[in-house]
């Protein structure tokens, strides 16, 4: 039924347009292919929303590193006299750390220097009069290729940020108890052995976000863009029944999820009840779709998808399960953090929850596997017809049926 294999999508994103940086002219002709696509395939109300976003999500996390040794500086030379002001730069420290990855609304991101970005949305009307909405999303942008996220390195990433974050801790106890107790050199050799892995971490970051290049961001996420483009094209020419499409293909994602925030900023009032199906990295491996992710804060997907994903897994079969994401975030964690109802499908290698390729400029179009995209296109058909379903009447034998398979597969 569609015009073209999701591959074919894939292929166009990281092969003819390449990396495409947040902020980007590369991201802007992304989004501009996408918004094509929707309207050849014949989705309605086809639009192109600019925004301002951060071009990276490293910059607030290296100005908090940068406090955190300016602290040292203070504390120095007055002999620890100013350790009240020592303590308060490394407190800010903290709260610019939590701030972007618990994503508040007033985080150091927002109060920086900004680019413009876009979104591209769409609708596809269902058979019927529409008594919900779901909301696929896939994004656009690539990230680059920092050493942090080499292979045997990431692996190690949550630990590496706590680690960081414990050492500020002791530093700000250092400060205290070095100048009230009245051992200065002990606490400025604390001190500075505590500013090791600060420096190492700031170093390494901003050598990822001027140095390195961006990736190709085929598995990361031309699938998940691609995928997106597909089911639009699928839900125009085969509409559900009930339940109206939005298809998001969003930018900066990889500079503080950016995109969704103003997608729902703009948009979120009419979705409220809406089921949100996020896409990322679906070209490598074994079909997952996500119950939880975050690193310092969790976020959890919705039950009710959750319960569609297990039955839809059971239609299509070839061991699509569930799986806990304990190393980044998606954009589920904007939606689930903002009270909507959210999930993730992803792949990974079978029995690993590492992302293959994730950030490194191997992530090209040759590794990605046109059978996967076929397997996801089979389940986001049927999850999408399992939610459709359980907003039939309530008589419905057929949504009684459906409500008892996906509990019993729970």
């Amino acid at each position: 039924m569609l015009s073209k294999h999701p591959f074919e999508r894939v292929k166009f994103f990281s092969a003819e347009i390449g990396p495409r940086g947040p902020t980007t002219e590369a991201e802007a002709r992304a989004a501009a292919y996408a918004a094509s696509e929707l309207e050849q395939c014949g989705a309605r109300e086809v639009a192109i929303e600019t925004f301002r976003s951060v071009p990276s999500l490293w910059r607030a996390l290296e100005i908090a590193c940068i406090l955190v040794l300016v602290a040292t500086l203070v504390y120095l030379p007055a002999h620890g006299r100013f350790w009240p002001w020592c303590v308060l730069i490394c407190l800010i420290a903290l709260a610019v750390i939590i701030g972007e990855f618990s994503f508040w609304k007033y985080s150091l991101s927002n109060l920086l220097c900004k680019r413009i970005s876009q979104n591209v949305y769409a609708k596809v009307s269902p058979k019927r009069d529409a008594r919900n909405q779901l909301v696929v999303i896939g994004h656009l942008d690539t990230n680059r290729t920092p050493k942090l996220f080499h292979p045997r390195i990431v692996r190690h990433l949550p630990g590496i940020l706590v680690f960081v974050f414990v050492c500020v801790v002791l530093k700000i106890l250092v400060f205290i108890f070095g100048s009230v107790g009245g051992a200065f050199a002990a606490g400025a050799s604390a001190a500075f052995l505590l500013d090791l892995p600060v420096l190492i971490l700031l170093v390494v970051m901003i050598h990822g976000d001027f140095f390195s290049p961006f990736t190709e961001g085929a598995n990361d996420n031309a699938t998940g863009a691609a995928l997106a483009l597909s089911l639009g094209e699928f839900f125009a020419r085969d509409p559900l029944e009930l339940t109206e499409v939005w298809i998001v293909c969003t930018g900066c994602e990889e500079a503080t999820l950016t995109g969704i925030r103003a997608f729902l900023n703009r948009h979120g009032e009419r979705l409220r009840n809406a089921y949100f199906v996020d896409l990322e990295c679906l070209g490598i491996g074994e079909l997952r779709y996500v119950t939880c992710e975050g690193m310092l804060k969790k976020y959890y997907s919705d039950p009710g998808i959750l319960r569609a994903a297990a039955a839809a897994a059971e239609v299509v079969g070839g061991g699509i399960e569930a799986i806990r994401l304990t190393r980044g975030y998606t954009e589920t964690a904007i939606v689930a953090g903002r009270g909507y109802k959210g999930i993730t499908v992803m792949a990974f290698p079978h029995g690993s929850d590492e992302v293959p390729h994730w950030h490194q400029i191997t992530d090209r179009i040759e590794n990605i596997g046109p059978q996967n995209l076929s397997k996801a296109m089979d389940f986001l058909v049927a999850l999408a017809r399992e939610l459709d379903a359980g907003h039939e009447p309530p008589d419905s034998e057929e949504r009684k049926y459906l409500s008892t398979k996906a509990a019993e597969s729970l």
